[in-house]
């Protein structure tokens, strides 16, 4: 299981994952999502500085995420993101898919 620590700026959510993100934890970053006033919200901010892994599950529900984003014309940006994830991101492909910081 994952820890997220949020804090809220001002149209800004910034989410600080920490550990193995999998397809299991997007409920909780989903709450975050609805408990949120995502009516004003322009960015939504992954920190990855602690972030160990992400199982392909969890990569699948981040591109949901995005999807769910760009939708309500947020931009979701990630940040911090290891040597190892970066390698990951663009075996798959995804680097050219997610924002990245």
């Amino acid at each position: 299981m994952i820890e997220i620590k949020t804090s809220l700026e001002i149209n800004t959510i910034t989410i600080q994952l920490i550990d193995t993100f999998t397809a299991d934890d997007i409920t909780s970053v989903e709450n975050i999502w609805e408990l949120e006033d995502i009516n004003r919200t322009k960015k939504i901010i992954f920190n990855c500085k602690n972030v160990q892994m992400i199982n392909s599950s969890g990569l699948g529900a981040l591109v949901t995420l995005n999807k769910k984003a760009t939708t309500n014309n947020i931009d979701l940006i990630f940040t911090n993101i290891s040597i190892s994830l970066k390698k990951l991101l663009n075996v798959t492909g995804l680097d050219i898919f997610f924002k990245i910081n």
